[in-house]
């Protein structure tokens, strides 16, 4: 236990003693300050309802549409349980509601579901984990957006940053998208601007709003402005989540000096 704990106290250093630019490495100095959550089922059932919906949607196996999409009927009635959908009549397809294409990608990426030619099923894991609450918080929470190694750290950063206090108005994409390009990324060979990944954070936040972990306020519009500020934050669980996914991020094996 004592050699195991040394091996993670030298992941949680080193990824600080690298973290570039200062605005991170502040950021993640102050994570091991952080206390774990200690959750319950009834804490994190709203979270997990989603993927939950989903597993059991397709505990039986599901045949996709010719064009790779869950069934109509199945769209409208997550679109309907989630309140994914605000125009009127209903969704046609998958297509329609983006929500149920970042569900598909976690639960796929997390190894829940399977996919062969146009049938997706519930994997093994998918199976152990649909009546586990925690377990299946913990699987989603320890990896929320990490899609690929760009996203994942744009949601490391919307982490650290609500940990901080809530964002009013567009503070996440001022706050994050100059560290983003501080770090380097390119996308096919050109430079990330800080613009660019400020608007990327929205890509991060699609998640982190998809497993009802934030509260955000958004304010009437009258005589063409704002009546008052937008505001994103977290909630209880997002809290939680945030500090789960901070410590698995920062004790995981590294892979990229950017970490």
């Amino acid at each position: 236990q004592t050699i195991i704990q040394s091996v993670l106290d030298e992941r949680v250093d080193t990824r600080v003693r690298f973290a570039r630019p200062p605005a991170l490495q502040a950021w993640r100095e102050r994570m091991p300050s952080l206390t774990p959550p200690d959750v319950q089922p009834s804490d994190v059932a709203a979270a997990i309802a989603p993927m939950r919906w989903l597993l059991e949607a397709c505990a039986d196996g599901v045949t996709l549409t010719a064009a790779g999409y869950l069934p109509p009927a199945i769209v409208r009635e997550a679109a309907r349980r989630f309140g994914w959908w605000e125009w009127p009549g209903q969704p046609r397809t998958e297509a329609d509601v983006h929500q149920i294409g970042v569900l598909r990608q976690t639960a796929a990426r997390l190894r829940l579901v399977s996919k062969r030619s146009r049938r997706i099923a519930v994997t093994p894991r998918g199976s152990e984990l649909v009546d586990d609450t925690v377990g299946l918080w913990k699987a989603i929470a320890s990896t929320l957006a990490c899609e690929d190694g760009y996203l994942a750290m744009l949601s490391e950063l919307v982490a650290h940053r609500l940990l901080d206090g809530p964002a009013l108005d567009d503070a996440l994409e001022r706050e994050i998208g100059p560290i983003v390009a501080a770090q380097g990324w390119a996308a096919d060979g050109v430079p990330v601007t800080a613009r660019h990944a400020g608007v990327s954070v929205h890509h991060a936040l699609y998640h982190w709003r998809l497993f009802a972990l934030l509260d955000e306020v958004r304010p009437r519009w009258e005589g063409g402005r704002p009546s008052g500020p937008s505001i994103t934050a977290l909630n209880a669980v997002g809290r939680s989540t945030a500090i789960t996914f901070l410590r698995a991020r920062a004790t995981a094996p590294r892979t990229d000096v950017r970490g």
